[in-house]
């Protein structure tokens, strides 16, 4: 499970549970890959390989929806599943952390291959009259055929299961760990637990794949590494953006544009200003935002002389000044589109995604050195700039 802003290069193959399953370009550098190793053995080998990875992604597709429907059920919002070529990411804007629902939320996904691996094993069992042995795994593996494709299966499931039970985050294992700690020392000091046990295993499996020349244990370590800080960081991240409002980090300075700007002023203050939307107002009334990015592709199409209002956005999403920034970042997110905050009519600002990440990092900073909240006051609205022409005529 993960959370995370988009993921480029992914397109969608299916929607299941009303679930988008996506797959990176990346997963195709596997398949090309395990097509061409094992076609030196023939066309047979080649297919059997692809078809190998296809299935053995399926599973991984089954693990990451027993994740996202346990999850859906404990009220999480599910963005969807993204397949890699190093396994399967669910996107959720939040994910549960009330311990039960989490402990529920991480062990759905290794119950899901464990019941594969039982049902693959009944099917083997029913089709020979008896449990297989050595030499039968030996001879399917080494013959390419339906029998063979479940003999691979069976233990892959049964090994992703108990790899992701690794008591360690970002393991599914590590985030049954937290969920156990977290009734009785609180999840923040039991996701710095889980987190450094995390940062341990991924140092003993890089060590693990130096001394055995295994180049992929050492991928997967360094993973496993810099998976555990990350999420110790969106720990910390989140319980401050709890404790922060949308009011108290918007920027009073912020630069509002008149319905009657050009495209040529909004580009004169994204040079001078990391600014990246700017309001546009009429006396005390907001017309809508003008984006940065947009302004400046219009520009290249239209000219700096085009009116604003070939860009302007319209009925954006709005928060109010007592709004808990973690959950601005829910709606941004699940928007894709900044939030105009408001105190009841007053603009205060607007926040997307950039300065969302700003203020995270900033406020993760400060609070691994013990300063765990600034003492903001509520912003002043943004002034307005003198309008150089009513609404209706731009």
């Amino acid at each position: 499970m993960r959370r995370g802003a988009a993921v480029r290069g992914s397109f969608r193959i299916a929607r299941l549970f009303g679930i988008e399953i996506r797959v990176h370009l990346t997963f195709f550098l596997l398949v090309a890959y395990s097509a061409l190793v094992e076609g030196r053995q023939g066309v047979r080998a080649g297919v059997f390989a692809v078809l190998s990875v296809l299935a053995l992604f399926a599973c991984v597709t089954l693990h990451e929806l027993g994740h996202s429907l346990v999850a859906r059920r404990f009220g999480a919002h599910v963005r969807d599943i993204i397949l890699l070529p190093i396994g399967g990411m669910t996107r959720m804007l939040r994910e549960p952390t009330r311990p039960l629902a989490e402990l529920l939320t991480a062990l759905a996904g290794p119950f899901v291959n464990f019941a594969i691996a039982v049902v693959i094993a009944v099917v083997l069992v029913q089709r020979l009259g008896a449990p297989p042995d050595k030499a039968y795994w030996l001879y399917q593996i080494e013959h390419p055929s339906r029998e063979a494709l479940f003999a691979l299966l069976l233990p892959m499931n049964v090994f992703l299961a108990l790899f992701n039970m690794l008591p360690a985050l970002p393991m599914d294992g590590g985030r049954v760990l937290r969920a156990i700690l977290s009734f009785f020392l609180g999840r923040s000091r039991a996701t710095t637990i889980a987190a450094a046990l995390g940062q341990v295993f991924g140092v003993g499996l890089a060590l693990a794949g130096l001394a055995g020349g295994w180049p992929g244990l050492v991928l997967i370590g360094a993973l496993v590494f810099f998976g555990a800080a990350q999420e110790r960081n969106l720990g910390v991240a989140s319980e401050v953006l709890l404790e922060l409002t949308a009011g108290e980090v918007c920027n009073p300075a912020a630069q509002a544009l008149a319905p009657g700007d050009d495209l040529g002023e909004v580009l004169d203050h994204a040079l001078r200003t990391p600014q990246a939307f700017f309001p546009v107002v009429y006396g005390s009334d907001l017309i809508g935002v003008v984006l940065r990015d947009e302004a400046v592709f219009a520009a290249s199409r239209l000219g700096l002389r085009a009116n604003i209002s070939q860009v302007v956005r319209r009925n954006l999403p709005l928060c109010a000044a007592d709004t808990p920034l973690l959950e601005v970042r829910e709606r941004v997110l699940q928007a894709g589109l900044p939030v105009v905050v408001v105190d009841g009519p007053r603009l205060l600002g607007i926040l997307g995604p950039e300065d969302l990440a700003r203020i995270t990092a900033v406020s993760a900073r400060l609070a691994s050195a013990g300063i765990r909240r600034p003492r903001l006051p509520v912003k002043e609205e943004i002034a307005a700039p003198s309008p150089s022409v009513d609404p209706g005529e731009s």
